[in-house]
């Protein structure tokens, strides 16, 4: 992960049905809404555009928190969070090895 626009895009797709695309720093406030509350997931159906940009606010600084957490604190992690669990095996990690 390179930044925190990459944590987000990643993020984003945890939340939405689709990832949000590589401008979205660039929009409007509402259009970020707009496109928020369009795209939402099932598991986030209740939430609006506020609340589902907190949960993606949260997952991408989880995110960049944990690269720069030591490998010994990879299982904690990993088992307190799906989320995480997934982006390690995407980054080439078998979890199973790290927990």
């Amino acid at each position: 992960m390179k930044d925190y626009n990459e944590a987000v895009i990643f993020a984003s797709g945890e939340v939405l049905t689709e990832h949000l695309p590589n401008d979205w720093f660039e929009w409007s406030d509402d259009k970020l809404n707009e496109f928020l509350e369009d795209k939402v997931s099932g598991a986030f159906e209740c939430f609006e555009a506020e609340g589902l940009w907190n949960e993606i606010d949260k997952i991408a600084d989880g995110l960049l928190r944990f690269e720069t957490d030591s490998k010994s604190d990879y299982g904690m992690l990993v088992s307190e969070n799906k989320i995480m669990a997934k982006f390690i095996e995407s980054q080439g990690f078998n979890v199973d090895e790290i927990i």
